[in-house]
């Protein structure tokens, strides 16, 4: 009944904030270049996430998460087939809630795609990538726009 929904609303709103703390805890420690807490941080965070009622928010929050731990991957620990994991499930993600390829975070996991790429010296591949994120910059923003001469 009524006390069930509300306990149910309860335990989500705990674990939401439980997650924001340990995603900003999990951020805190990359940039103090604690990667091994910021590891664990973010795979707590994302156990949270998947405990609860899948949501938009949620979605946003785990498609986020995913990315985080990619960039992990791919920066600090050279685990390109885990880095490959969580940005690709990131990408799915985002694309399930309705993300359109010109988002800027679906743009900045194509760029990491394209790093993958590029570390794995597959470079047809990292070219296609970038390419692609060039192309979609250059269609949606104007030519003298940042986001555009970091693509180039």
């Amino acid at each position: 009944g009524k006390d069930s929904v509300i306990c149910r609303l309860d335990d989500y709103l705990r674990v939401k904030l439980l997650f924001a703390s340990l995603s900003a805890l999990g951020d805190l420690y990359l940039r103090t270049g604690d990667v091994e807490e910021a590891l664990g941080a973010y795979d707590e965070a994302l156990d949270l996430l998947r405990c609860i009622p899948t949501t938009h928010e949620v979605q946003e929050d785990t498609a986020q998460t995913l990315y985080a731990l990619g960039s992990i991957y791919i920066s600090n620990k050279q685990d390109l087939d885990l880095a490959t994991k969580f940005i690709e499930e990131a990408l799915d993600i985002r694309f399930q809630i309705g993300q359109p390829e010109t988002h800027p975070r679906v743009l900045d996991a194509l760029v990491k795609m394209g790093l993958i790429h590029e570390k794995r010296s597959q470079f047809e591949d990292a070219l296609e990538c970038f390419e692609r994120v060039l192309l979609i910059r250059s269609d949606n923003l104007d030519e003298d726009h940042v986001d555009v001469a970091k693509s180039l």
